[in-house]
């Protein structure tokens, strides 16, 4: 079934809703915070993300396997409709064609080199624009609001 036929719901609504899966939306996008990092170090096996800032090898407890630490593009955005509001995450290619970057990239910038990531451009394009989006709600949204 083709998106823009899919029935559009309201963020109030997937607050409310009692079910996780999959909700489509309209709504206005701003990155939350320039200063993130807008980068993790994960397993390049199990995708389990690690607290360190180098990219390494290492021996993953979660996979059972030595393996290399690899960087991965994730950060969060404000969603805003006319019901409601959100923070959620994005991450892997779409939040690095979001910002035109590649995750080696942010990382090289924000935890080799210790700089802030400029957004400016990306925070200037999603201005005042209505964004189709495909929302996954997890079983964490209840509380935080976050999926």
């Amino acid at each position: 079934m083709n998106p823009v036929h899919r029935r559009v719901v309201s963020i109030a609504e997937i607050t409310t809703a009692a079910s996780v899966g999959f909700f489509h939306i309209e709504a206005e996008m701003s990155i939350s915070d320039d200063l993130q990092k807008f980068c993790v170090i994960e397993c390049s096996g199990c995708k389990q993300k690690k607290c360190t800032e180098e990219k390494k090898q290492f021996d993953c407890a979660k996979c059972q396997r030595q393996t290399t630490l690899v960087p991965r593009c994730t950060f969060q955005i404000d969603l805003i409709d006319g019901n409601g509001s959100t923070s959620v995450f994005i991450s892997g290619d779409p939040a690095e064609k979001l910002l035109s970057m590649k995750a080696e990239d942010i990382f090289d910038t924000t935890c080799v080199k210790n700089q802030l990531l400029r957004v400016d451009q990306t925070q200037q394009m999603l201005s005042k624009r209505l964004f189709h989006i495909q929302l996954r709600k997890s079983s964490s949204w209840t509380n935080s609001n976050v999926t």
